[in-house]
């Protein structure tokens, strides 16, 4: 039960002190967490570890503010918490602009990356893996996955681009295929940069990736009328 809340919290939470003190956390509790991560949460802390992550948390009027939080347990002689201490941060706004950004991209097919080129550490948004034909979260973000959904056809040509951009500058805009997992073929388009430090060597390459299969489609449809009406035209003369 809550012993003490500061007057952050009470503003936070829109509760007023005398209605926290006394009830059970679970008053702030949001819903839009699985139990898996409560379970995580309590195993964590019941051990006399501290945890620390991100939460979603209800205010009394049923609106819903994000906290990072960390959680410190106090322990008693015999290395047992007794109490915790719950130390939070409102990252509200920063959720809010994180949804607001995989909401425009989502709707717009568009994913980020980012390339640490020293460490091959590769990011990529959440966007990414859908646009190879995977669900969101199961894709490893790897360069030997990206290159290894790359059509074939296409993947020396992709791989090139990237060298002249890391090695030489030039410009990363680049139309190329993908192969799904269940063999569907789609158009993707790149474009990115890289990020130097002073004396010139890089240090991060970044981009977006955009689906373009309708727009292939239909160029390549209006391609294939004007080839026809070309071979049509010939053949009238």
């Amino acid at each position: 039960n809550i012993l003490y809340a500061n007057d952050r919290f009470c503003e936070a939470s829109g509760y007023s002190r005398h209605e926290l003190v006394g009830e059970n956390h679970r008053i702030a509790k949001s819903g839009m967490h699985p139990t898996e991560l409560y379970a995580d949460l309590w195993q964590t802390i019941t051990r006399g570890l501290i945890w620390h992550g991100e939460l979603c948390n209800r205010r009394k009027d049923g609106s819903h503010y994000w906290v990072e939080t960390t959680i410190v347990p106090f322990l008693d002689d015999e290395g047992l918490p007794y109490q915790y201490i719950s130390i939070r941060t409102d990252i509200t706004r920063v959720k809010e602009a994180e949804q607001r950004l995989a909401r425009s991209q989502a709707y717009a097919n568009i994913g980020t990356w980012d390339w640490h080129i020293e460490t091959g550490d590769l990011y990529w948004s959440e966007r990414i893996a859908p646009l190879f034909g995977h669900p969101e979260g199961t894709l490893e973000t790897t360069y030997g996955n990206f290159l290894a959904a790359v059509h074939p056809d296409d993947r020396q040509k992709v791989a090139d681009a990237v060298k002249a951009c890391v090695e030489q500058g030039a410009e990363y805009n680049i139309e190329h295929r993908v192969v799904w997992p269940d063999g569907s073929v789609r158009w993707l388009l790149e474009r990115g940069d890289v990020v130097r430090d002073v004396a010139g060597a890089p240090l991060h390459m970044l981009g977006v990736v955009q689906d373009i299969t309708e727009r292939k489609h239909t160029e390549m449809a209006l391609e294939e009328s004007r080839k026809r009406l070309e071979e049509a035209q010939s053949l009238a003369k």
